[in-house]
């Protein structure tokens, strides 16, 4: 199980950075960023879930949004977040 749990972290830390600078901002005037999660196995999305909620939970002037994304049309997620 611990290796499930580095593996899910790695995978989480891995697409951090996809959607990192997409987002809006609150109706409170605090910012809300998209994660897009490309993780597909049941522990590495439950993994990316958790790591988002304990980020909300700790850090409230910066909101995270779980984007649960797909590989089959990641190039086109990904374009229009950017626009």
């Amino acid at each position: 199980m611990r290796r499930r749990t580095v593996f899910g972290a790695a995978a989480a830390a891995a697409s951090s950075g996809l959607l990192s600078s997409c987002g809006s901002g609150g109706d409170d005037g605090h910012p809300t960023l998209d994660f897009l999660s490309l993780a597909w196995q049941a522990e590495s999305v439950a993994a990316n879930k958790a790591l988002v909620a304990e980020w909300n939970r700790s850090r409230p002037a910066v909101r995270v949004r779980y984007v649960q994304g797909s590989w089959t049309n990641v190039h086109d997620q990904l374009l229009t977040s950017f626009a």
